[in-house]
């Protein structure tokens, strides 16, 4: 039988955490590796005063900034667009009114043009986002107004996750963003990681810095897809 891969996760840790968790649920005996590549460092942007109608969240790191926005006694709205559903439910333990997408950006802004015919709206983003979210609703008409309120800083490999590159264990290692993607892509080429690493991608975009013969894409761009999909290589019989 061949050797089980080891699980390289490189979400921040509280998201790796989670995933850990709900993989031993199916796998019990699973090695996972937790090594997060991005640590998320919190602005505190002045933000305009005006009348909100709604806050929009495409990551659950920005309803943590909201919280520390919040907590300095910042009035935000209570109505939030969330990118998905575990974003809703952080946004919801934190007080808001949370509606999900259960997707991705894309979806996020089909969302709102669909359920809001009002602005402004105040978008809490992050200092990389890929996609102008605010842009798009303002060109369609509903104002939106984004805040750059954290930023996801690099850092580089642990020696644990160096070491677990090093053997000859063959490594799944689940990639949920293009940027960290990249990162990974580079940091296995920093170390001259001698592993056979093979990808599960949430989607095409996050897998495009590695060759699409190591890549397995999701079948849909959430963490339950990612799930499924990582639990299938590990127990398919092929080396991945």
């Amino acid at each position: 039988m061949a050797t089980q891969s080891a699980i390289l996760l490189t979400r921040p840790a509280a998201q790796s955490q989670r995933f850990a968790d709900a993989l031993r649920a199916r796998v019990p005996d699973v090695v996972v590796v937790i090594s997060p590549l991005i640590v998320p460092a919190f602005l505190t942007p002045d933000l305009p005063s005006r009348d909100w109608t709604g806050v929009i969240f495409s990551s659950e790191t920005a309803v943590q900034a909201a919280r520390r926005i919040a907590a300095d006694g910042v009035a935000l709205p209570k109505h939030a667009f969330c990118v998905g559903a575990q974003t809703a439910r952080i946004a919801s333990e934190a007080g808001f009114e949370a509606l999900s997408a259960e997707r991705d950006g894309q979806a996020l802004l089909a969302l709102i043009r669909a359920q809001s015919n009002a602005g402004p709206l105040l978008y809490l983003c992050g200092r990389e986002a890929r996609f102008d979210l605010a842009k798009a609703l303002s060109d369609g008409g509903l104002e939106t107004v984004s805040a750059v309120v954290y930023a996801q800083n690099i850092q580089p490999l642990t020696a644990e996750a160096t070491d677990l590159l090093q053997q000859d264990t063959p490594v799944l290692a689940p990639v949920f963003s293009p940027r960290t993607g990249t990162i990974l892509a580079q940091e296995l080429a920093r170390i001259g990681a001698r592993a056979r690493v093979h990808v599960v991608a949430i989607s095409q975009a996050a897998g495009a810095a590695f060759p699409p013969q190591d890549v397995t894409t999701a079948l849909h761009p959430d963490a339950p897809a990612m799930l499924q999909a990582v639990t299938s290589r590990l127990l398919d019989p092929t080396p991945p």
